[in-house]
């Protein structure tokens, strides 16, 4: 069982699919690609290629969700090979579904390989932890997120940006899009505006009723004042 932890957009969740792809390849050099059960990983159809997601429309992941995977992956193989349970959001699994997931880990099924995957390992509890080896994945330097942005297509100056703004995790670069954008400029305008504390409450009324965007707020003021921030100290510019 393995732990991967880390924030979120440093490729945690694609280097557990290599890793599963790698697992179940037949191909002699791993992972081949081109062999059928890298095609079918590639595909999202190989049958011993087990995940953990919440339902539909739920914010967590039930005990209930937890028993029915493990229930398919105690099933023999059907490939006859390795089985592989992938849990991408294991932090929205509930304290029971955790505890029915520990005792899988306590005696797992034969060739079978967990992937717990995380940006909020504090969530786990620390049975689960201490039966996962833990991998820890950190953001790239600015400078190596930029280059590796560029590699996939975008504009230098592009990149530098959305680098920066990411903190250098690439995931989350190649997620912001045009209203994030907007948010951030936002953002950076109502902090600047802010001269004393009385314009405090001017400043915040704004988002008092963003309840389904507070993360990406908090996230996106956390690096809009990290770069005004630095942009003051005469670190960095940010024009």
């Amino acid at each position: 069982a393995y732990l991967f932890s880390g924030p979120r957009g440093t490729g945690k969740k694609s280097v557990a699919r290599l890793c599963a792809m790698t697992a179940m390849c037949r191909g002699e050099k791993k992972p081949c690609g081109a062999c059928g059960p890298c095609r079918r990983m590639a595909a999202g159809t190989h049958p011993d290629m087990h995940e953990i997601v919440p339902e539909k429309g739920k914010q967590t992941i039930s005990v209930d969700v937890v028993r029915g995977v493990i229930e398919e992956v105690g099933v023999q193989s059907f490939e006859g090979g390795v089985k592989v349970l992938l849990c991408p959001q294991a932090e929205k699994m509930t304290p029971q579904a955790q505890n029915c997931l520990l005792k899988t880990l306590e005696e797992p099924p034969s060739d079978t390989v967990f992937f717990l995957v995380t940006d909020q390992p504090a969530a786990l509890l620390s049975t689960i932890v201490s039966r996962c080896r833990t991998i820890r994945f950190h953001p790239l330097t600015i400078e190596a997120a930029a280059r590796r942005l560029c590699a996939l297509g975008l504009e230098a100056g592009e990149a530098a940006r959305r680098a920066r703004m990411a903190d250098g995790c690439v995931g989350q670069a190649l997620q912001i899009d045009e209203e994030r954008m907007a948010l951030r400029e936002k953002l950076t305008r109502d902090v600047f505006s802010v001269r004393r504390a009385a314009d405090i409450p001017a400043a915040v009324s704004a988002y008092k009723d963003v309840k389904e965007q507070k993360t990406q707020v908090l996230d996106v003021l956390e690096s809009a004042v990290r770069d005004i921030l630095l942009a003051q100290s005469g670190r960095m510019d940010i024009a």
